[in-house]
């Protein structure tokens, strides 16, 4: 039971320690440098975000929320503009939740900002995430960017189902978007 015990506490150390398989970075080329992205999942590891977008980020976007075990079952990205639809999201993201919180009316300024939202809905472990990673506005369109990030085959993760759930605000105007998902895998030792 101790040899088991002490194995599990070694693994879990190990996956502490993972990293994201991308694009090989270029020593010293900040372009190319990938800042720390903290997972929703308090359990899971820290670990580097996508490499950069060639998209100008142009747009400034503050967190609102991450949740890793919400109510979202289906994948949903989209913008919400008025406060009716951001209590409707939130009481579907804290269904499950005994007592649910009350909808935090105060998170988004309605008349001068947006949310965006990025659920992966429904996945299989704890080692999914998600974030927004850029918002760029061309014009009167914007493009966000999201990354989903998925356990590699060595990574050891808890077997319970999890609805990773991003969601940033911006300033007004934002009406519709392209969301862009692109993946990133752990690569744990």
């Amino acid at each position: 039971m101790k040899a088991a015990l002490g194995f599990l506490c070694l693994a879990v150390a190990l996956s502490l320690t993972a990293s994201v398989s991308a694009a090989p970075d270029a020593p010293g080329d900040p372009a190319l440098e990938r800042p720390r992205v903290a997972p929703s999942n308090p359990t899971a590891p820290a670990v580097p975000a996508t490499p950069r977008s060639s998209l100008s980020c142009n747009v400034t976007m503050k967190d609102v929320l991450r949740e890793h075990t919400g109510g979202i079952t289906q994948p949903r990205f989209e913008i919400l503009d008025n406060l009716a639809g951001w209590c409707e999201f939130w009481d579907r993201l804290y269904a499950g939740h005994f007592p649910a919180p009350p909808c935090d009316t105060a998170a988004v300024d309605f008349p001068r900002e947006v949310a965006v939202v990025a659920a992966l809905g429904n996945r299989s472990n704890s080692c999914f995430d998600v974030t927004i990673s850029c918002i760029a506005r061309r014009g009167a369109s914007l493009r966000v960017e999201v990354t989903e990030i998925q356990p590699g085959p060595r990574c050891l993760c808890s077997a319970e189902i999890v609805a990773p759930v991003h969601v940033v605000k911006m300033n007004q105007p934002a009406r519709q978007a392209d969301f862009h998902i692109q993946t990133a895998t752990l690569d744990c030792p």
